[in-house]
């Protein structure tokens, strides 16, 4: 806390230091926006051969290991690639379908158990 009832001296240093910091910060490199890792390398592996293949990957694994990261990473840097992410909160096969069905551009895509479409009766 600076007080303003005499020290000069001392708020003079405090403001002085605070500038140091301020443009030692200014002056640091930015961070890389995105790290070529070897799981990324295995992961983008995995979606190239998906595309060649024109079939789909699945990625899965540990926790921050960068799978999502490295997802991201190849839909911004490629074309017609689309990614939904599953979570335990969505893990019926309807409701990972809804969101790639979402992810697609398909917002009219049903959302509830069932046909999709109606059938007409039978008779007995």
């Amino acid at each position: 806390m600076i007080s303003t009832t005499g020290d000069n001296e001392r708020v003079s240093q405090i403001l002085q230091r605070w500038l140091e910091k301020y443009h030692a910060v200014a002056e640091l490199p930015e961070p890389p926006r995105f790290v070529e890792t070897q799981t990324v390398k295995q992961i983008w592996t995995s979606m190239r051969f998906a595309s060649l293949t024109e079939s789909i990957a699945v990625v899965c694994g540990n926790p921050g290991v960068g799978k999502t990261e490295a997802a991201r990473e190849y839909r911004r840097t490629n074309n017609n690639v689309w990614m939904i992410t599953i979570t335990p909160s969505c893990a019926s096969v309807l409701e990972c379908l809804t969101e790639l069905a979402f992810e697609l551009g398909m917002n009219d895509a049903p959302r509830r158990k069932g046909p999709a479409l109606p059938r007409p009766a039978t008779s007995p």
